[in-house]
């Protein structure tokens, strides 16, 4: 009777971790991570020569990490908001002029990564995301903060170097969100 339940313990176990080596599986290929949509929590597709954001990335409602860096993605959809579990977004070396103004509402968002886009702003509803610990957004056109970014409670640190910050909006800044670690590049004295 005993190495019946152990026989027994053991493929639990062993049914135990194969289902958490799914979900720790990072999925390179969209139609690959589609034919079970339920158990992909990270999907990378960096590097894939993407002109839009795949619609079916909707569809994959565990989703934590989305990788979508280095490709030619210029409009993120406004229905981004659900992927709700979202921990994780990187949309670095796209074409974004903008971001969603509802990204606020991606709750669980822990680190934004928009860098060497064209973005000229963040969305003023970005401080709903109340669980954002990392904004990095170097190398875009933005030239200021939205005022409520104060009000992530959560927020370590803005990269926002290579953008166009003047001394004086720099160092207001580094005085209003002095619990958040700023980074910025020497201030320009563009047009002075």
């Amino acid at each position: 009777m005993k190495i019946f339940f152990l026989i027994i313990w053991f493929f639990t176990f062993q049914l135990n971790i194969n289902a958490q080596e799914k979900n720790d599986k990072i999925y390179s290929s969209l139609s690959e991570a589609l034919v079970n949509p339920e158990i992909v929590e990270h999907l990378d597709l960096h590097k894939q020569k993407l002109k839009s954001f795949p619609v079916e990335i909707l569809l994959l409602k565990n989703l934590k990490t989305l990788n979508l860096s280095k490709n030619k993605i210029d409009v993120l959809p406004t229905e981004i908001y659900e992927l709700s579990k979202l921990e994780k977004l990187n949309v670095s070396h796209n074409k974004l002029y903008t971001l969603p103004y509802n990204i606020g509402q991606l709750i669980n968002l822990k680190q934004l990564i928009a860098n060497t886009n064209n973005l000229a702003f963040l969305p003023e509803q970005i401080s709903e995301a109340k669980s954002l610990e990392k904004i990095d957004v170097w190398k875009n056109d933005i030239t200021s903060l939205p005022q409520s970014i104060g009000n992530l409670s959560n927020l370590k640190e803005i990269d926002l170097r290579e953008n166009i910050f003047d001394r004086q909006s720099q160092d207001s800044y580094k005085q209003t969100l002095s619990n958040i670690t700023l980074y910025f590049s020497p201030a320009c004295s563009c047009g002075k």
